[in-house]
């Protein structure tokens, strides 16, 4: 029997300009364990593996991409629910073997036709409610005009409110260090709504902060309905 235990990625959600949420799990079997830690995910590093192949095996994947300082919930339930479907829709193409017995003119019994629908109702809601959480929108509308604007300037479309205060404190260091534009400019926009999240990753003046973040999203919508 293949046993393999490590940790790797799952719950895929809340991509916004190309980047997208994952959470770092323990896994067993393939199958997500316990959250670990949340990225706003760039790219897969390498995966170490240790073990006896095809026997057992641990293994552990690198994530290239900017830590969460908690774990996305979203993530986590989404990640479970895909498991969970994941399953359902493997157990239903067990029904496949008996039903290609049944059309090659092997009898089944009543039973035996009971169990087959069982399991193919659970292939069709396996396979339907595993799509549906890749194409359900996940993002709330604030945060994903927050990490819209701020992919402008960071390349990477990241709320610096929710990374680590370290991270956050080298945004801030990284745009003090770059040139000033005009006050009114979309440009200092976006560097004011980076500078005003990444100052709330560190719990200064949260009100006053989140207040801020709404006036800038607000006048940086409103800039793009004028220009369109």
């Amino acid at each position: 029997m293949l046993v393999s235990a490590g940790t790797d990625t799952y719950g895929r959600v809340k991509s916004v300009s190309g980047t997208p949420i994952v959470t770092k799990f323990a896994m067993l079997q393939f199958l997500p364990v316990y959250p670990l830690k949340s990225f706003y995910f760039i790219g897969a590093g390498a995966v170490q593996t240790k073990g006896i192949p095809l026997f057992a095996s641990t293994s552990t994947s690198v994530i290239k991409g900017i830590p969460l300082a908690s774990v996305d919930w979203t993530s986590v339930l989404i990640a479970y629910i895909r498991s969970i479907f994941a399953a359902m829709a493997l157990l239903g193409c067990v029904a496949l073997i008996p039903l290609y017995m049944n059309l090659t003119g092997e009898h089944l019994d009543q039973l035996a036709m009971m169990m087959v629908q069982f399991l193919l109702i659970s292939l069709a809601i396996g396979v339907v409610g595993g799509a549906l959480t890749y194409v359900i929108p996940l993002t709330p509308r604030r945060e994903y005009d927050i990490r819209r604007f701020c992919a402008e300037q960071l390349g990477i479309s990241a709320d610096p409110a929710r990374v680590s205060p370290e991270i956050s404190e080298m945004l801030l260091e990284y745009l003090g260090s770059q040139p000033q534009t005009s006050k009114n400019s979309r440009q200092q926009l976006i560097h004011e709504l980076i500078c005003s999240r990444a100052q709330l990753a560190q719990a200064k003046g949260a009100d006053h902060l989140e207040s801020l973040t709404d006036k800038l999203l607000n006048e940086l919508n409103h800039a793009e309905q004028i220009k369109t």
